[in-house]
Order: C-alpha cells, then structure tokens, then sequence
C-alpha cells in the first residue's frame, strides 16, 4: 500500500487507476477486497461476502481485529494495553454512558 494521508480511499473504492503509479498485482487485490468489503457492509450491515478472508466481529473477550495488507490477516490489537490510557480519557469526557441516562 502507497504512503499518504489518503492512500485508503483509493483502496476503498478501488479506484487506483487515478493515480500514475504502478500498482501491483497485490494493490488491486487489496482494492477489490476493500471495496467488497464496504459495499456488503453498506448492503447488509455486514462486511463479509463471498470470497472475502472472514471479518470477525469485534468484541472485548477476544479482542480480534482485521489487517488489511497482503494477505489479509486476523490478529489481536497492536498494542492494547498502551491503549488503556485512551479508554481513561474518553470514559472521563463521555460521563455516563447514553444508555444508561
């Protein structure tokens, strides 16, 4: 994948063929996937489709997240303990939460 602010949109609705650069055979896959992946979410609330890698639903007693590289991979979060500190800032900032008002 190319480096930029937003090289993901490109990715996203497979539209690589905007810019000059040479994309490889492993750029397009990863754009059709992407692109695939968006438009059955969009569809039916659900990103997987036929002939996608799975993408599991996250939840915090498995913490699995999708990498969306070459190959498309399933792993746990990069660092997730140092990202505590982030649920301490936003749990202070949102108070109680809606649901429970």
């Amino acid at each position: 994948m190319r480096c930029s602010t937003t090289a993901e949109l490109w990715y996203v609705f497979d539209h690589l063929d905007q810019s000059p650069w040479k994309w490889t055979a492993a750029d397009r896959k990863l754009a059709e996937e992407m692109s695939s992946y968006w438009a059955d979410l969009a569809r039916s609330g659900d990103p997987n489709g036929s002939g996608l890698p799975a993408w599991p639903a996250f939840t915090t007693s498995e913490s699995k997240v999708q990498y969306l590289g070459n190959p498309i991979t399933v792993g746990g979060v990069a660092n997730i303990h140092g990202l505590t500190v982030f649920d301490a800032v936003y749990s202070g900032v949102r108070g109680k939460p809606f649901a429970a008002q």
